[in-house]
């Protein structure tokens, strides 16, 4: 007989499917071996990925440990940061930094071994070199400080505040003029940094010729310009302000009249009126100002309200009280459009003086104040009135009308004064004073319309 395989005795395939009976197969040597393999490649996959995740999960807490302790300024954390992530310029940094803020007398020198280390690991990054200036500065190495600067801002050329550091650098190191470039440039980038150049920038209030030649960027927008004569002006230093002030309106600018406003009032504070006249005058040819009613001869501004008061200068100042309501109504005024309301909303006995205005007189002259105003039930006997005075010296001129009391329809006031010889501004306003008689909380409404002021002759 010969001889057959067992498999092909019974009939069966070794790769034969499970027949109906659901009977198993028999599995080939080769299939085994292949199937073997498998296992452990996939064992082996599995192995590797696990080391790889623990290296990861180690390496994340040892970067994450070491963020946690560079999150602290205490030097004894930052060191052992370093010593965990040796290779982090963000720690060297701040640990640099840290030194910096010691009072230790070598801690300058550790702060320049800090920031040198950030620099190597991250030299594209500008912090660790702005960082490096300044230690070295700290440790009077100059020419390190000024090579670290200049590194910083080869990297971010366009950064402004790298430029402010230049500069600062520069001038604390009794070095000013090599620190005007980097002032142009920087408020060329950024106008914002005005008060701090003004602030540091040494010919700032002693020579505004030069600053305007050689500190302003030559293409500066007219509001930095203003921002120095501003700058000067709250320093004590007007003259110097009139100096810039005449060499910007030479130049016919635009800016809005909020700019020029603090000079305009530091020279009305400080009693140079001809100086604020001026300014105002040219306010007024730039268009910045209108003047609503322009007349020959009367010198109030403004004097219908046909437009919204400026609150400064020689416009009205409305001065706002919880006892008062103040405003522009058109559906009551004697001429024009606009009438001046105040309302006496709070019975109380009090001095007021709800609205005012500045206005440039000549000394040793006679005026005529005069204005329509009407009332509606105002109780007390010290009614509202007009008032003139010399806002430098009361002794000099304090006048007033008859008060305004009761009800009455559009009528006249007027009031006859002289200057001084060295009254070269008076106030103008609706003032009442506390009753001193009964009636004397006051209430009501009062009226005011066409306010004027004329010289008149002797």
């Amino acid at each position: 007989m010969t001889n057959h395989p067992r498999h092909l005795l019974h009939g069966i395939s070794p790769l034969a499917p499970l027949g109906k009976r659901g009977k198993g197969v028999r599995v080939s040597p080769r299939t085994f071996e292949l199937r073997l393999s498998s296992r452990w490649q996939a064992i082996v996959l599995l192995s590797a990925s696990a080391l790889v995740s623990c290296f990861l999960a180690a390496e994340s807490l040892r970067v994450g440990a070491a963020a946690f302790l560079a999150r602290s300024f205490d030097p004894r954390h930052l060191e052992q940061a370093i010593r965990i992530d040796p290779a982090n310029a963000a720690i060297h940094r701040r640990s640099g930094f840290c030194y910096l803020d010691s009072a230790e007398d070598l801690a300058p020198r550790q702060a320049v071994r800090e920031f040198r280390l950030a620099t190597e690991l991250s030299p594209l990054e500008t912090g660790g070199w702005t960082g490096l200036a300044e230690a070295c500065e700290a440790t009077r190495d100059q020419i390190c400080a000024d090579r670290a600067m200049a590194h910083a801002l080869k990297l971010s050329p366009m950064a402004p505040r790298l430029d402010w550091l230049t500069a600062l650098n520069f001038t604390v190191s009794s070095r000013p003029r090599e620190a005007l470039p980097y002032f142009r440039r920087l408020l060329a980038l950024d106008p914002g940094y005005a008060g701090s150049v003004f602030r540091l920038c040494p010919w700032s209030l002693d020579d505004p010729e030069f600053v305007l030649d050689q500190v302003l960027p030559k293409s500066s927008h007219a509001i930095l310009k203003l921002d120095y004569v501003n700058y000067l002006a709250d320093h004590g230093k007007n003259s110097a302000a009139v100096i810039v002030w005449n060499r910007l309106a030479a130049r016919h600018p635009s800016f809005p009249l909020s700019s020029a406003a603090p000079f305009l009032e530091s020279l009305l504070r400080s009693d140079q009126t001809r100086e604020a006249q001026a300014v105002w005058q040219e306010l007024e040819e730039l268009g910045i100002i209108q003047q609503p009613e322009p007349g020959a001869s009367n010198i109030i501004f403004n004097g219908g309200f046909e437009r919204a008061p400026l609150n400064m200068g020689f416009d009205w100042r409305i001065q706002p009280s919880p006892d008062l309501f103040i405003t522009r109504e058109n559906e009551e005024h004697h001429r024009g459009y606009y009438a001046l309301r105040i309302d006496f909303t709070v019975p109380e006995n009090d001095n007021h003086e709800p609205v005012y205005q500045l206005v440039p007189v000549l000394p040793d002259k006679h005026y005529r104040l005069a204005a329509y105003v009407r009332s509606d039930s105002i109780t007390s006997g010290s009614g509202p009135r007009l008032q003139v005075r010399d806002p430098f010296c009361d002794t000099c001129l304090d006048r007033a009308t008859a008060p305004v009391t009761g009800s009455s329809p559009w009528h006249p006031l007027s009031l006859d004064f002289s200057t001084g010889a060295d009254t070269r501004l008076v106030r103008v306003s609706v003032w009442r004073p506390r009753s001193r008689s009964f009636p004397f909380e006051i209430t009501g409404t009062l009226w005011l319309d066409e306010v004027s002021l004329v010289p008149i002759p002797s």
